[in-house]
């Protein structure tokens, strides 16, 4: 399992959360979301075997949020 972070722009609203939540976890691999508004940070863990990073910003370019990687 690996986990990945991202700064999301605009999000502050629950829409916002279960939006990204069912998105992201459409993904075959994605094994969990977390979602923190107050911070606008993103934390997803996942199997690495079967789905990429890549999928992953792909996905939220789709939802049509901006994002940043977190170290």
């Amino acid at each position: 399992m690996k986990e990945i972070n991202y700064q999301v722009e605009m999000i502050d609203v629950l829409h916002d959360e279960k939006t990204l939540i069912s998105g992201l976890k459409e993904l075959r691999g994605v094994i969990s979301v977390n979602v923190d508004l107050p911070h606008q940070e993103i934390r997803i863990f996942y199997d690495e075997t079967v789905c990429q990073t890549c999928q992953i910003e792909e996905r939220l370019h789709h939802l049509q949020y901006d994002f940043t990687l977190r170290r």
